[in-house]
Parts: C-alpha cells; structure tokens; sequence
C-alpha cells in the first residue's frame, strides 16, 4: 500500500502532535522517504487490497503504524535488541494512540487496548525477516 507525500505529512503531523515514542528519529528523513518507507499496517508481502483493509480496521493506530514502518525501513542497527525495541515502541505507541482518542470510560478503549496487543505480537513474533531486510 503506497501512500502520497501529503498523506505521508498528515501521519507524520499527527505522530508529532501525540508526542509518539520515536517520532524525534523521523525528523533526517524527507517526505519522500516517509511516503515511500510506510506500507500501511501488515507485511509486505500481503496483497495490497488486503493491507488496505486491515490499515482501516485498525486505522486507530495508523501513526504508530507509521513510526513502526520508519523504522523497519530506515534504521541502520539490525540488531535483535533494536528489533525488539521497535516493537515495543509501536505497542507504546499504539496504545497512546488510544489513550488521545477515548476517555477512560469509552468501550473502544477498553476493545482496542487487545488488538493492540494482537498487533504487537504479530510484529514481534513474525517480523523478524522484515527487519533484517530493511528497506531493501
């Protein structure tokens, strides 16, 4: 799933304003970099049609998603524990994503906070391949 310059700045601009984990390392790379580094939320190698529909049932994270794919794209340690750390961040990150969205009495707090979890063992127990390929 590629994405244009312009929806690139929109992610980048909301990643910015939640104050994400890792957004600061983002700042060397143009829009270009982003708009062509982020995939939308799943692998690679899923079809495009697919990845599009699981980037909007889960659009909620969509700007974790997007340090998340910066990463897995441009940073230069491949290393098991930067990996790790990646990882981590995006399940930080997609849980702030919630937490600026609902308030603590909302449901869809409460129903997302699993599929951010899901989401995060998706990367860390199938993302290994990704990461050592970067952005190749």
């Amino acid at each position: 799933m590629s994405v244009t310059v312009a929806e690139a700045a929109e992610l980048y601009g909301q990643c910015k304003m939640w104050e994400l984990k890792g957004v600061e390392e983002l700042k060397h790379l143009s829009l270009d970099q982003m708009a062509a580094g982020y995939n939308g939320i799943g692998a690679d190698w899923m079809p495009e049609a697919l990845v599009k529909k699981i980037t909007k049932y889960f659009s909620v994270f969509e700007p974790a998603a997007f340090i998340h794919d910066m990463e897995y794209a441009y940073d230069d340690d491949r290393s098991r524990d930067a990996f790790k750390n990646a990882n981590r961040r995006f399940l930080v990150n997609c849980l702030a994503c919630l937490y600026k969205l609902y308030c603590l009495t909302d449901k869809r707090l409460w129903g997302g906070i699993p599929k951010a979890w899901a989401l995060y063992r998706c990367v860390r127990d199938f993302g290994w391949k990704a990461w050592e390929q970067g952005g190749k």
